[in-house]
């Protein structure tokens, strides 16, 4: 009697119409399904911080423009652009921001000599600051203090790089120093300011690649600043460096350009690349969402003809005594099983499609492991879920209203 039943009330289904739907909705889901999976693979491997691309950092400054540069020529601008208190609370405050800090420079003189190669070398140096959360060294001994103690220094590594193949290959008398030697010259720092002069032991213990200036502790420029800075007078803040979360990676980037800062460090551009990569794999699922969408709708409007064409049967089965769950039941199960195929081809073909991705992701991170296809079957689940149910209501409340 159910198999009658079925056939009486599904004898009109075209096909070619439902086929129209099979398709669409494997394109849809394809692309959702791809979507999602490369942007979860995408963030974890680019958050990988043994990975090529680890979490960035973003380093910025205010822009120099040709206005700028006038002002400060004609004097109507006294000092160089800087980042006010309100400043650094509005961008530490963004959404997309998870930490920041502030360089923090030496307003005074500061001279460095070192012996080297039998020669005594001297020059005009500076020194910044910022807070140790955002060095990219595994410092043991980070630390100084204004009474004695060897104050560790880290260089940026392009300044070695221009030194040994720039400035050396340019000129016979400057040889090229390899990083293991400039960690074992001692230097002598001299800070003169405020009526003071100190001088300091100092030694080059790291290289950084994030951070394009000359680095001291945090705390010993602080106090070092206290003694050798005019009274009253507050280092101005030129830099900051940011730590984004990757929640509002857009918003940020739109933030900072729109507030006219400009961005330094080798991290900005990897950084780019993965709002770039994110942005990507979000408008493709939305395009596959919208895709899938209209598939549904094609089904729905497939489905309620069906039942409209049935109204006769429906009203009769009715007066023989069939519930409307009992009439509804074959549309039910038509739809989802039309759900079902889509969804589970559509599967199939993400997860070979995907092995082509998988490789991209490779040659970032030789160490990378995917977070393999379960997230792409709980994304069909769950599709396949919504799709269902919404179905299931709308097919229970036509064959209501047809029959009623």
């Amino acid at each position: 009697m159910k198999r009658l039943l079925y056939k009486v009330l599904l004898a009109k289904l075209s096909p070619l119409q439902f086929a129209g739907f099979v398709l669409a909705n494997i394109i849809g889901a394809t692309i959702i399904l791809l979507g999602v999976r490369a942007y979860a693979d995408f963030s974890a491997t680019m958050e990988d911080p043994e990975g090529a691309i680890a979490n960035n950092y973003l380093v910025i400054a205010p822009s120099v423009t040709a206005v700028t540069t006038a002002l400060q020529a004609t004097g109507m601008q006294s000092h160089p652009n800087t980042i006010s208190q309100e400043e650094v609370e509005a961008i530490s405050a963004h959404p997309g921001v998870e930490s920041a800090g502030v360089f923090r420079s030496a307003n005074f003189q500061v001279n460095a000599s070192f012996v080297l190669g039998g020669n005594a070398w001297e020059t005009v140096m500076f020194v910044e600051s910022v807070p140790d959360e955002f060095l990219d060294l595994n410092l043991e001994d980070w630390t100084a203090d204004l009474d004695g103690s060897v104050v560790p220094i880290v260089l940026p590594r392009p300044y070695l790089n221009v030194l040994n193949y720039a400035v050396s290959a340019s000129r016979g008398d400057i040889p090229q120093i390899g990083e293991s030697l400039v960690t074992a010259v001692p230097m002598t720092l001299e800070f003169r300011g405020n009526h003071h002069t100190g001088y300091y032991r100092a030694r080059v213990v790291g290289f950084t690649d994030r951070i394009n200036t000359i680095l001291v502790p945090d705390d010993f420029l602080a106090a070092a600043t206290e003694v050798y800075s005019e009274p009253g007078t507050v280092p101005p803040v030129n830099r900051m460096i940011i730590k984004p979360n990757g929640k509002d990676d857009d918003g940020l980037l739109r933030y900072l350009a729109d507030n006219g800062y400009k961005f330094d460090g080798a991290d900005t551009d990897s950084f780019k690349v993965v709002t770039l990569a994110k942005g990507i794999a979000v408008f493709a699922i939305i395009q596959g969402l919208l895709i899938s969408l209209l598939a549904f709708f094609l089904l729905v409007v497939s489905i309620h003809l069906l039942i409209e064409k049935n109204r006769e049967k429906n009203a009769t089965l009715l007066t023989l005594g069939y519930t409307r769950k009992a009439i509804s039941r074959p549309y039910i199960v038509a739809s989802m099983t039309l759900n079902a195929v889509s969804l589970a081809l559509a599967t199939v073909l993400s997860v070979w499609l995907y092995r082509y991705f998988e490789g991209i992701l490779v040659s970032y991170n030789p160490d990378f492991e995917g977070i393999g296809p379960g997230v792409t079957l709980s994304v069909a689940a769950v599709l396949f879920f919504v799709f269902s149910g919404i179905h299931y209501l709308l097919v229970r409340s036509q064959v209501k209203d047809v029959a009623s």
